[in-house]
Parts: structure tokens; sequence; C-alpha cells
């Protein structure tokens, strides 16, 4: 008997165990985005490759702001922010809690920096991003974006996703982004 709930404990600990490892090894999305205040080009781009699989609301909007050059950092404490201009001052909002935070000079912020690089990998995240996500609307929007400037990776990822989408609207729009590629 004793053996028997000997090994059902270590049988419970060889299985619970690696479970534990790994939740200590998941990725905080938070820290992940505090981190682009103060990473090169490099760590920006492996950064994005571990927030993409991350599920978190606030995701898009921030790689959006990114992608577009308006993602700031704090300078005295390196918390990332938007920022929208009031007069003379810019009023911040904390791109994570997304609470104003109120009105500061231009010399307290710094912008988060951008490349070619990484703002192709933007453009794919948001596209890949908005074509998963649960709105029709966001879907239609990021297939229309796609069809402005559509190329094969744009339409590689059209008909990826063109097989589960349930909507009409968006399905049409995912067929037209198809065949403007193939008239060419």
């Amino acid at each position: 008997m004793r053996i028997i709930i000997k090994n059902i404990i270590l049988l419970f600990v060889l299985l619970t165990c690696p479970f534990a490892y790994a939740e200590t090894e998941e990725v905080d999305f938070d820290s992940l985005i505090t981190q682009l205040a103060s990473s090169n080009y490099k760590q920006k781009e492996q950064i994005l490759s571990d927030i993409y699989p991350i599920k978190d609301s606030r995701k898009l909007a921030i790689l959006e702001h990114m992608l577009d050059g308006r993602l700031y950092y704090l300078r005295k404490d390196k918390s990332i922010v938007f920022r929208q201009e009031k007069g003379e001052q810019y009023q911040i909002t904390d791109a994570l809690s997304l609470k104003k935070s109120g009105l500061v000079d231009a010399s307290a912020l710094k912008k988060v920096r951008v490349n070619n690089k990484l703002r192709r990998i933007l453009r794919g995240m948001i596209a890949r991003l908005s074509l998963e996500d649960e709105s029709a609307q966001v879907r239609l929007q990021a297939v229309n974006n796609i069809n402005k400037n559509i190329n094969a990776s744009g339409v590689a990822l059209i008909r990826d996703h063109l097989p589960s989408e349930k909507s009409k609207k968006v399905r049409k729009a995912m067929q037209t982004g198809i065949a403007l590629i193939e008239i060419d």
C-alpha cells in the first residue's frame, strides 16, 4: 500500500512540475511592453515576437501606436505612454493602464523608435491580429487595408483566414483581394 501511495505522489509531482515550471517561464505582457523603452532594434524584434502569442486586449492599440510613431515613454521612469497634443504640452495616457497621467512638456517624453524592418513586422502582426479579431468590422477593415497595397504576403494571409471566415462581407472582400493579385 505504501508503495502505491509513494508512486501516486511521485506521479503527481512529475506531472505537475513541468506545468509549474512553464508558469514561471510565462512571459508577462506588461514587462515586455515596458522593455520597449530601453531596447535596441534587435531586442524590439524579439519583444514583438514574444508579444504576439500573448492574449491581451491592449496589444493591438499599442502595436498600432508603435507603427504610427505615436508610442512614447517617460524619460524619468521609462513608462510607456500615448501622447496627445494639448497646446504647448502633451496629455499622456499610460499605455498599460489606459489612465490619463496629466500634462507634460515634450522634453519629458522620448519616442519608441522603429526602423523599417520593425515597421514591416508590425504591419504583419497588426494585419494578422485584426484578421483574428472577434469583430467582423475590424476584420473587414483589415482586409480592406491589405487590399489597398495587395502583394503576395497579403494574399497568403487572406488565403489562410478565408476558410474560417464567417462574415459574408469579409469573405467577399477577401475574395476581391485574391482576385486583384491574380489579375496581375
